[in-house]
């Protein structure tokens, strides 16, 4: 590729964002799946942080749990989301990263709800 071509493409992207994946867990202990929506924002620059939203169907629709953003790949980017010994994990890549805000909750139940 030319560097015109480059060039043009890169003029041509959007901010934005678009779909990664959708991981299913078991996040509020209730025995029933509930939906990780990774999306990845698209910057006109290089960095790829990413957005997770988790959701459980709860009277017939979704209904919004908790939701974070990562860093940029090796710089705190999302390294793996799972369930160890009833809580969510969030890995991130890199050294001494964490999330802030929301994410501070160590453990979604449905006790917390009520």
């Amino acid at each position: 590729m030319t560097p015109e071509e480059k060039a043009a493409r890169r003029a041509a992207r959007r901010i934005g964002m678009s779909f990664v994946t959708t991981k299913y867990l078991d996040a509020d202990g209730d025995g029933a799946d509930d939906a990780a929506v990774i999306l990845k924002i698209e910057t006109v620059g290089n960095a790829i942080p990413q957005l997770v939203y988790i959701y459980a169907w709860k009277n017939g629709k979704p209904e919004l749990l908790w939701n974070f953003r990562t860093g940029d790949r090796a710089d705190g980017g999302l390294k793996d989301l799972r369930i160890e010994n009833g809580e969510v994990v969030v890995e991130l890549y890199g050294q001494d990263r964490y999330l802030l805000g929301q994410a501070e909750t160590s453990k979604i139940t449905d006790d917390e709800e009520q």
